[in-house]
């Protein structure tokens, strides 16, 4: 399984109202796509806390960085966004057009899809 394929396994079962942008987490039942991913990693993965839902390993890391490889090569050119440091956490956070979903699980999950379609 790749770290792509994995990631959206985890993350469509969070529901869509547990999802944050600009942060983490919230410290209580919310995250971002790369907190609840370190979070549902973690060995207790019902703590909402800011140490358990941010990709201090780099495992957890990982998925940042392959994010960032996919959009750098498979997205470049596709707006006139920058792509360097495009990742996973800016479509979570809204900050394209390439991803017009409503939501950051809807966002997420379409770019997670491209990845596992292109290998990742």
């Amino acid at each position: 399984m790749t770290v792509a394929q994995e990631a959206h396994n985890l993350l469509k079962n969070v529901p869509t109202e547990d999802w944050l942008i600009g942060k983490f987490s919230d410290g209580k039942s919310k995250c971002c796509a790369i907190g609840h991913w370190s979070r549902l990693k973690s060995n207790d993965p019902k703590n909402y806390k800011l140490n358990n839902c941010i990709d201090d390993s780099d495992e957890i890391a990982l998925l940042r960085k392959l994010s960032e490889n996919f959009a750098y090569i498979h997205l470049n050119g596709a707006e006139p966004c920058a792509f360097l440091y495009y990742n996973i956490v800016r479509v979570n956070n809204n900050i394209s057009d390439r991803f017009p979903q409503e939501t950051p699980k809807e966002r997420v999950l379409t770019f997670l899809q491209m990845m596992i379609e292109h290998g990742y």
